[in-house]
């Protein structure tokens, strides 16, 4: 008969305080931000685990896997310059405090 597996507690514990670390980062990106701008990450992290893939495991990438990181990749710089524009608007309509004028009296 075979073994029981050992089960490390320790394990368990590190593997739910990255989860929850996660999902805490998460909760406070989207707090900050907004859930489109997870998604953006998420979508970067994609990137990143195909580039690994590629470059370490040699996987294969099809002219339609890069056309559809093409078209991923345009809609992030899209929306990075919408974004900026936005920020750039909002920045120049912001009026400038007033400046309040002393009169002096005359004795």
């Amino acid at each position: 008969m075979a073994e029981p597996p050992v089960i490390y507690p320790a394990v368990f514990l590190g593997n739910g305080l990255i989860a929850f670390s996660l999902n805490l980062a998460v909760f406070l990106l989207i707090g900050k931000t907004s859930a489109l701008t997870m998604n953006i990450a998420g979508v970067i992290k994609d990137w990143m685990l195909i580039f690994f893939s590629y470059t370490v495991f040699q996987a294969p990438v099809t002219r339609l896997n890069m056309l559809g990181y093409v078209f991923c990749c345009t809609g992030v710089a899209v929306y990075n310059y919408q974004k900026l524009q936005a920020l750039k608007s909002a920045e120049s309509a912001k009026v400038a405090p007033k400046t309040v004028q002393v009169r002096k009296e005359t004795a």
